[in-house]
């Protein structure tokens, strides 16, 4: 079974990374991209997707509101927040908002989402 990955994400290089992360993975991956949330919220509305990596600095969206909008549209997919920032209290609060996990981005590495796709998938 294909894993069907939404990229929120309006900053190319975090976006290769994270797609080339990603391809990585010996589970059949598709990734799609959407730059800001608004259009990431209409796809969602319209195709299954099996986890969403949300950037928490959009052009049109910022910080844990992000999460809330998207949240408020797809409340069962399972959404995993990045950021630029460290800020004291962001992980805690993200899980309380229906996060899955909360990555800095400079700390995203094969490993990490590795671990990611087998809390969705399992072990398959």
């Amino acid at each position: 079974m294909t894993v069907r990955i939404l990229v929120v994400e309006d900053d190319p290089d975090d976006e290769a990374v994270l797609r080339s992360l990603l391809e990585q993975s010996e589970r059949p991956i598709s990734v799609a991209c959407e730059r800001l949330l608004t259009p990431a919220l209409q796809r969602l509305a319209r195709e299954p997707f099996s986890l969403v990596f949300l950037d928490l600095s959009l052009p049109d969206s910022w910080g844990l509101e992000t999460l809330r909008r998207l949240r408020k549209g797809s409340p069962a997919v399972p959404v995993v927040l990045m950021t630029g920032a460290v800020l004291p209290g962001l992980a805690a609060e993200a899980g309380a908002e229906g996060a899955l996990a909360c990555i800095f981005k400079h700390q995203l590495d094969g490993q990490r989402v590795q671990d990611i796709l087998d809390r969705i998938c399992g072990d398959v």
